[in-house]
């Protein structure tokens, strides 16, 4: 069973969610300044390699959330 780029994205702003309601609302921020969430991929390759790869999807993440997305190449679980 194959994941559309679809699902991925509702997995996704689900996770936003959650994270968001975490956070307390501070008014004092700049809306010029979204916040920056950092998304780890666990690669089996270099990151070379991977980034080309990833990105369409963190350019959806980030239009679809309106957050700035920094990719992060594991290269072990921990």
């Amino acid at each position: 069973m194959s994941i559309t780029r679809k699902r991925l994205m509702g997995v996704f702003g689900a996770l936003m969610l959650l994270a968001a309601c975490g956070q307390g609302g501070d008014s004092a921020k700049s809306s010029s300044n979204p916040p920056e969430l950092t998304f780890s991929i666990l690669s089996a390759e270099n990151q070379a390699s991977m980034a080309p790869l990833w990105q369409p999807l963190i350019d959806d993440m980030q239009k679809a959330t309106g957050l700035k997305i920094k990719a992060f190449y594991a290269s072990n679980y921990t």
